[in-house]
């Protein structure tokens, strides 16, 4: 059974809005809901890596989605950035949520990416 377009948009924007509730950032929702919405397979394991994201990294932590842009080539992807003010074995961390999720992943008709840029969280812990 096939739904209205309006019900499936309507449906990404309430998921991804979901991710606020454990504390994720998404400094430009549109893009990632736009995102989304052309790979909808997506939508429904955004919130268990964001939590598996949570429980790795713990409330220090900032976790940000975004839309990458490449600027040299038309290639678009979502990413979970992980900051932290600290980052020790952050790249081991994120290796271990993304072998967990990653039979799941290649599945999809979308790309998400889980790393980090070494920046610090943009409010102190992230929130």
């Amino acid at each position: 059974m096939s739904f209205p377009r309006e019900i499936e948009v309507s449906a990404v924007k309430e998921k991804i809005n979901s991710l606020r509730t454990i504390e994720v950032i998404l400094p430009h929702p549109s893009d990632v809901i736009d995102y989304v919405e052309n790979h909808l397979d997506l939508v429904d394991v955004l919130y268990p890596i964001a939590e598996e994201l949570s429980q790795s990294f713990g409330p220090e932590a900032e976790l940000s989605l975004e839309l990458y842009s490449d600027p040299e080539f038309d290639d678009r992807y979502l990413t979970f950035y992980v900051r932290q003010n600290e980052y020790g074995d952050v790249l081991d961390k994120i290796d271990l949520v993304q072998q967990k999720f990653s039979p799941e992943l290649e599945k999809k008709s979308g790309y998400l990416l889980i790393t980090t840029d070494f920046r610090p969280p943009r409010n102190g812990n992230g929130f």
